[in-house]
């Protein structure tokens, strides 16, 4: 049975979601890897597809990627200022770059949205101790 290709914007719609939903499962599964692969797959396919990048950028900052990590967070949080993950890890990955100032105002802007948030916290006392600077 030949499986025939999306013809309207909401069966492209559905079938992304469900390439998503599956990405996610071989996540889950611990298939890191093949979800990786699934979700570039789906950020080629689709430039809108900002779930998928985002958790493509979060696979590749896990792996070590990054500056493809930096990439492609980048394009998640400014088409989406308040995905606070997308920049909470946009801000991991700079820090792991050494790239302390970009690092500082992807945690600051976390902050700006979700006062209390833990990582983002944490991540700015990081900055700050790098910095020397731990009683700002």
């Amino acid at each position: 049975m030949n499986a025939q290709p999306p013809t309207g914007p909401s069966e492209t719609a559905t079938a992304m979601a469900r390439a998503l939903s599956e990405a996610a499962a071989r996540e889950a599964a611990g298939d890191a890897e093949g979800a990786l692969r699934a979700y570039l797959e789906l950020a080629r396919r689709d430039d809108t597809a900002y779930e998928a990048k985002y958790r493509a950028g979060t696979a590749l900052m896990r792996r070590g990627d990054l500056e493809e990590a930096v990439t492609l967070l980048r394009q998640v949080a400014f088409a989406c200022p308040d995905h606070v993950p997308a920049r909470t890890n946009l801000g991991n990955a700079f820090l792991l770059l050494d790239r302390i100032e970009p690092a500082r105002d992807a945690f600051v802007a976390v902050l700006q949205i979700e006062r209390d948030n833990r990582n983002a916290l944490y991540g700015l006392a990081s900055v700050l101790l790098r910095l020397g600077a731990p009683d700002k």
